[in-house]
């Protein structure tokens, strides 16, 4: 009677259950990777969070902060809502505003439009302000949008319809002006005469007490 060899059909099922274990566990690396990286294939996972940028200024609320006029200077500043998540780099956009004619009220800007017009690019992600050199703008209203890392998921899926983009938890989504600043042009600034001249502070306290003795004198 003929002996069967079982060595090599236990060493070939051993050899077959340790490839299906292998595939397994690298698929589920593959899946955990994707979540984690914004650049792979969306897998969907409901315990990635997102963070938020949050625009401080300019702000309608803090005229001093948000005085802006064409050809000059405006500090836009910002800050994260999860500091733990730093981005690599940030881009600023801005977008106007029509004024409304009372009849319809102003549409807001779309992510789409907001993309037409970058303010700056590769803002480092450390970074909480950027002064920004306004160009030749139209005078009006205007919005400021801060992407982070190219994450724009109401961008994404408006220009990728059925798609969705990925992010990592704690992955910063855009942050968008709560209020519409104002942008002045030169023509709009009123020019008052200084008829003391330049820094000529001590002249003008003078002329205050004297102007104030002068009432004090009338009236008694």
């Amino acid at each position: 009677m003929k002996q069967t060899n079982t060595g090599p059909l236990l060493l070939a099922l051993f050899c077959l259950v340790f490839q299906l274990s292998f595939q397994a566990s690298s698929a589920q690396r593959t899946t955990t990777q994707q979540t984690n990286n914004a650049s792979a294939p969306c897998v969907f996972n409901n315990n990635a969070q997102p963070g938020a940028i949050f625009i401080l200024t300019p702000n309608a609320n803090n005229i001093l902060n948000s005085a802006a006029v064409v050809g000059g200077k405006l500090n836009v500043t910002w800050s994260y809502s999860d500091t733990s998540v730093i981005p690599n780099a940030l881009t600023i956009y801005w977008a106007y505003v029509p004024a409304s004619n009372g009849l319809t009220p102003t549409q807001a800007p779309t992510p789409q439009k907001f993309h037409e017009n970058a303010i700056a690019t590769n803002i480092p992600g450390n970074s909480r302000s950027y002064l920004w050199q306004v160009g030749s703008l139209q005078p009006g209203n205007y919005l400021l949008r801060i992407v982070a890392d190219d994450i724009d998921p109401q961008y994404f899926m408006a220009v990728n319809p059925g798609k969705v983009q990925c992010y990592k938890a704690g992955q910063p989504f855009p942050g968008t002006s709560m209020t519409a600043f104002a942008i002045a042009g030169n023509s709009q600034l009123v020019a008052y005469s200084d008829n003391f001249g330049p820094s000529n502070s001590g002249g003008k306290l003078m002329v205050g007490l004297v102007c104030s003795l002068a009432w004090i004198l009338l009236v008694l």
